[in-house]
């Protein structure tokens, strides 16, 4: 698993503020990404443009990777296999007034969204999904689907499922950060050379400071501990199973593929 991107030609980089420019750290991470994962492509759409993936900004992915990592690295109890495998988690309309619903239906819904990844900022794109698997093999499962768009289509086969070692995703995650940073100590480097572009505004001094500080994240978001209430996910995941099914019962909790009831 490999976490890429291209950063757009700093000249080319377009400043906020329309009528004000102005130019900050997340700004100048305006490019390109997209996920290796095995031999797929995430985030890859079909077509001939030279770089036919997520046009946003960098730091997007970058921020919202690192925001899960903890979540998708703590391990998922085998009884909650069945809960955290569903991509269509909602309450069914009608089914009971969100007003009404108990909160441990929220904090089991708040668990299952920290291992969905963030990507509201595009148009299109693929749901993409990350937990770990521990026990005889301990590895990191990642879901995808992409989605249904008459105008956008992506090359990835419409959805998938790849496990990797634990091991390989957090070295995957960490190398992201160190690329990340090193591309951006160079735009920084650039920048205190020459000075702001004309006619835009930034400040120089904020810039190596929220540069100096964004490098810490990686550290900080990896040795954050989740504080995960399991009876309380567990009471509101067989609460949205009743919702859902319409008994208890309706729905089998499954155990993870080999391992022993």
């Amino acid at each position: 698993m490999t976490f890429r991107f291209r950063m757009r030609p700093l000249s080319e980089v377009a400043p906020w503020g329309g009528e004000a420019p102005v130019l900050h750290w997340f700004a100048l991470t305006d490019g390109w990404y997209w996920i290796e994962i095995g031999s797929h492509e995430l985030f890859r759409r079909s077509g001939d443009d030279d770089l036919p993936y997520a046009d946003y900004y960098v730091a997007r992915l970058w921020e919202d990777i690192l925001g899960m990592a903890a979540d998708v690295l703590e391990p998922v109890p085998d009884d909650l296999a069945w809960f955290i495998e569903r991509e269509d988690i909602s309450v069914e309309a009608g089914s009971e007034d969100l007003d009404d619903l108990p909160e441990p239906c929220w904090t089991a819904l708040s668990w299952h969204a920290g291992h969905t990844l963030y990507t509201g900022p595009l148009r299109v794109a693929p749901l993409i999904r990350m937990w770990r698997r521990a026990g005889d093999r301990d590895e990191v499962i990642v879901t995808w689907r992409n989605p249904e768009d008459d105008e956008v289509a992506f090359v990835s086969p419409c959805s998938g499922r790849v496990a990797l070692p634990t091991s390989e995703f957090v070295a995957a995650i960490e190398d992201f950060g160190r690329r990340v940073i090193t591309a951006m100590e160079e735009r920084v480097a650039e920048l205190e050379r020459r000075g702001a572009p004309d006619g835009v505004e930034l400040d120089l001094g904020q810039l190596r400071t929220e540069h100096v500080r964004r490098a810490t994240f990686p550290q900080m978001a990896m040795s954050r501990v989740p504080a995960t209430d399991w009876t309380t996910v567990r009471s509101g995941a067989k609460r949205l199973q009743e919702l859902w099914s319409g008994s208890a019962d309706g729905i089998e909790p499954r155990l993870w593929p080999g391992t022993q009831s």
